[in-house]
């Protein structure tokens, strides 16, 4: 009966932005032993709550839309909260006085592989819908995957998912204000949900590759039984990816789409040198995490050939070889790495370091165990560096992707680039 009703419902008040399989807002019945598709939790929806619960709910096929809209506009909860309050979508929304599901339903590898957005990009919009969610109150966020036991030991979107019920903000002079919280989610100030993040993305490092070693600091993660309940994946009892080797140091070298395909005026690179000044004298592994030069496991977006981004990588690796003899500098980009396994790198690392500007490694730089070197992002205040195992860096010296690529196409460029890249420079 309510599946006919709810259907009746979304057919009606489907929004005109999507598709009614991508995207639909459907107010329930008054009743309160009533719920959408899934059961609620109790704090939100019980058989005493007699309010009518609103679900707002996204499919796999409304995702392209979704992530260009809350990249370019705001973020997508303020937007669709506002407008179900019948007001413009361009308008802050007002605290809910009736409790509302907002549910994005998932194929996790189709996202990865087909859409335009990073992994970085993606953790920023959905972490940013959690923190609208508790910043209004009165609104479940629930994130799942379908693929999640297919892709869990691949992709990382599958460990951040899961029922998260609403919470009780404390007020203090640092939480954000609602108008901040609903920017775009480039600037959204997600760092405000940091416990949340270190310990989901801890979790996820542990559960992939295990504990490194009985002295490494993630022997000392526990795992928190009200967080358990809420993630959509247990933590599985022996390690999914077992005698995987790490390094003391795991750089990151984006390459792929911004090298090969397509240049963007966001990203840049720093020389080789601006990011040996920063790596311990006593690492004795450096690890350069990086695309596969092959096409394996690639998302459609870098392309299937790679021809510069070997040429530069293996400079990379001989700089830090001779800068750091006693090290053994390999590179990580074999056919069975993904992009689970290196934020798994990242957090388990001593030191975790980037050559240049990349939105990828904001959450695992920021939830590792070691120390994290990085550009600061934009939503993320100065003040932060405090809370978190990270230093921010500012690099004085880029070379943007646009450079880099019309530089390779001009006369003796590829020299010139290699040049530009291993002039040592001091710190």
């Amino acid at each position: 009966m309510l599946s006919v009703m709810l259907s009746t419902c979304c057919s009606f008040i489907a929004l005109h932005r999507a598709t009614l399989d991508s995207a639909a807002i459907v107010t329930s019945p008054s009743w309160g032993q009533e719920t959408p598709q899934v059961p609620l939790s109790p704090s939100i929806h019980s058989t005493n709550n007699t309010q009518p619960l609103t679900l707002i709910r996204y499919r796999q096929s409304g995702m392209p839309y979704f992530l260009r809209e809350a990249m370019s506009q705001g973020n997508m909860l303020c937007r669709d909260v506002a407008e179900q309050q019948n007001k413009t979508r361009d308008t802050l929304p007002l605290p809910p006085l009736s409790p509302i599901q907002y549910s994005l339903q998932l194929e996790c590898q189709k996202l990865f592989y087909q859409n335009s957005w990073g992994t970085g990009n993606v953790l920023q919009a959905f972490y940013g819908l959690r923190l609208a969610a508790r910043v209004l109150g009165n609104i479940e966020v629930r994130i799942r995957c379908k693929d999640a036991e297919k892709t869990k030991s691949d992709l990382v979107l599958p460990w951040m998912a899961g029922a998260f019920v609403p919470r009780a903000v404390v007020e203090t002079q640092s939480s954000p204000f609602l108008n901040e919280t609903c920017l775009p989610f480039s600037h959204a100030p997600v760092h405000y949900l940091m416990d949340e993040i270190r310990y989901e993305l801890r979790r996820m490092a542990i559960a992939l590759v295990g504990i490194p070693y009985p002295t490494h600091p993630a022997a000392d993660f526990v795992l928190v039984p009200e967080r358990e309940q809420e993630m959509q994946l247990p933590m599985p009892e022996t390690p999914l990816r077992p005698n995987i080797e790490l390094d003391d140091v795991a750089i990151h070298f984006r390459c792929g789409d911004i090298i090969e395909v397509q240049p963007h005026y966001a990203y840049g690179y720093t020389r080789f040198s601006s990011v040996a000044n920063y790596i311990s004298s006593e690492a004795r592994s450096i690890g350069i995490v990086t695309q596969p030069f092959q096409g394996q496991r690639q998302r459609r977006m870098d392309g299937t050939e790679h021809t510069r981004c070997p040429i530069l990588i293996g400079a990379f690796q001989q700089f830090l070889q001779d800068r750091f003899p006693n090290a053994t500098v390999l590179i990580r980009n074999s056919p069975d790495e993904n992009v689970a396994l290196s934020y798994a790198r990242f957090i388990m690392a001593n030191q975790s370091l980037a050559s240049g500007i990349s939105t990828f490694v904001y959450f695992p730089f920021m939830a590792t165990f070691g120390t994290g070197y990085l550009q600061k992002p934009l939503y993320v205040e100065e003040s932060f560096e405090e809370r978190v195992n990270s230093r921010f860096i500012e690099h004085s010296d880029l070379m943007s992707s646009i450079d880099l690529f019309r530089l390779w196409n001009e006369t003796n460029g590829r020299e010139q680039i290699l040049e530009w890249f291993t002039t040592d420079v001091t710190s």
